[in-house]
């Protein structure tokens, strides 16, 4: 399971050692940021309708959603903070989300700096042949990694099933939990698991 930048890197594991997996779950995640951007540029659109957002959607365009330039852990802190807006559709998750979150170890610029930029393009390329049952999930307003990226991804790897949750964002998981369980439990279910391997 992978998601956002965590897909990509899931998606580059199954490329070269994809026969070593039963499934593959892809969460919000795109190849290249370029895919989806019209869309992107809709939802961005919509949430900047609410007085709430607004900073958000500013800092997100701004940045390209990808924080910018970070100059320690507090400033990774503070603007993730400002971002989050943007990555839910639904304002309460939201809340739960970032109250959850203060609690958990605070987020790291050194781990963030090694993090790639860019994609490698030999994870697309090399997705045609993966094959392996893949389940790509995403929210119908997420900004950041729009649908039209996870009908690509869909679209490359054969078998894939694309499920787009209509009431979420980037988070599908903490804004539509019920569903998201009911979907991952159906696709464990109906993997063709040895439990000897």
């Amino acid at each position: 399971i992978g998601h956002s930048h965590g897909g990509f890197i899931s998606m580059g594991y199954a490329v070269r050692h994809g026969r070593y997996l039963d499934g593959l779950v892809l969460l919000n995640t795109t190849l290249r940021h370029d895919i989806g951007a019209d869309e992107a540029e809709i939802i961005l659109s919509a949430l900047e309708t609410e007085p709430g957002r607004r900073d958000a959607v500013a800092l997100f365009r701004e940045t390209g959603g990808r924080l910018g330039t970070v100059e320690n852990d507090l400033d990774l802190a503070q603007k993730m903070r400002r971002l989050l807006p943007v990555y839910f559709y639904d304002m309460e998750a939201m809340r739960r989300f970032s109250a959850r979150a203060r609690s958990a170890r605070p987020p790291s610029s050194g781990a963030l700096a090694r993090v790639p930029k860019d994609l490698e393009p030999w994870v697309e390329d090399g997705l045609p042949s993966v094959d392996v049952p893949t389940l790509v999930i995403t929210g119908a307003h997420d900004a950041s990694t729009p649908p039209p990226a996870s009908r690509y991804i869909t679209d490359l790897i054969r078998g894939a099933q694309l499920e787009i949750f209509g009431h979420s964002g980037h988070h599908p998981w903490v804004e539509q939990p019920e569903l998201f369980r009911r979907m991952l439990q159906a696709f464990f279910t109906g993997l063709d698991i040895d439990s000897g391997s």
